[in-house]
């Protein structure tokens, strides 16, 4: 059966306020790693920020440093994405949120489910709190990982901070499920869509079917 299609993920726009805090010249940095990461030009984003880092007059700042880490995760690397936070945190920059969305999703669409997670709970450490777009990231990891329990561990997770749960949030868990054939989990996720209210599309009910079949 057809999974629902899911656009790229791009980064979160980034607000003039960061701007307002810069000279001009770091504005045009992040401008020229934002028109690169938009681009998919991720290693183009990584010499501007290595060329700030080498100019030694314009310390790159927090927007500098997720801005490329967004540029990495939008050309799917993963690594790189993890060395830019890395050198984060080395610099004792404090990431936002928008940062481990960046790692999430990027952690996501390069199949490592454990990341995901791993980045999750570094954001909870940070005293960070998580998006619904972040949390559907972990999901759909658990999706690509055949993981239904853990699907349901995150939408329990979910319900406990007060963080929002969407369509897709129920179909990358569903997914999860009709991989796994867990046609028991596929019932609870119907069950918790009815109490938030959320009613399921055709392709989501498809997979329900699925789930049951394979699990006969």
């Amino acid at each position: 059966p057809m999974r629902s299609l899911r656009s790229s993920r791009f980064p979160t726009a980034l607000t003039d306020t960061h701007h307002l805090s810069m000279s001009a010249k770091s504005v045009q940095y992040l401008r020229k790693i934002e028109d690169y990461g938009s681009n998919r030009m991720a290693r183009r984003a990584v010499q501007v920020l290595d060329d700030m880092v080498s100019r030694q007059q314009f310390q790159p700042q927090e927007a500098h440093y997720t801005a490329t880490v967004w540029a990495c995760a939008n050309s799917d690397m993963f690594d790189s994405a993890v060395e830019i936070f890395s050198r984060m945190r080395e610099q004792g920059v404090a990431p936002t949120t928008s940062t481990y969305e960046a790692l999430v999703s990027v952690a996501e669409r390069s199949a490592k489910y454990e990341e995901t997670i791993r980045f999750l709970e570094a954001l909870s450490g940070d005293g960070l709190t998580a998006t619904t777009e972040l949390y559907n990231s972990c999901m759909w990891a658990c999706d690509n990982a055949a993981h239904p329990e853990l699907a349901l561990q995150l939408l329990d997770r979910m319900e406990t901070e007060g963080v929002a749960r969407d369509i897709t949030t129920f179909e990358a868990a569903m997914w999860a499920c009709e991989k796994k054939g867990d046609s028991e989990s596929a019932s609870h996720v119907l069950g918790l869509m009815a109490a938030d209210g959320c009613a399921p599309n055709t392709i989501m009910l498809r997979a329900a079917m699925w789930a049951h079949v394979k699990g006969g």
